[in-house]
């Protein structure tokens, strides 16, 4: 995933055989020690959630060993 001059980054991936569709946006903060954003999913999921939309979930990652 290409991360621009601001240090911002998005992506849109398909699981392969399925309708599943994942949608990334994020941006890394604090020196580049921790990345944040949302994360979207959307597809039919197993257990009778057809055309499900999870609507922009938040998300935070921190370097390994900070």
């Amino acid at each position: 995933m290409r991360v621009n001059d601001k240090r911002k980054f998005h992506g849109t991936y398909s699981v392969p055989n399925t309708n599943h569709v994942a949608t990334v946006h994020g941006k890394f903060k604090h020196h580049d020690e921790k990345a944040a954003g949302t994360l979207k999913l959307k597809g039919s999921f197993v257990g009778g959630c057809p055309n499900a939309d999870t609507g922009p979930l938040n998300w935070t990652a921190k370097r390994a060993g900070t």
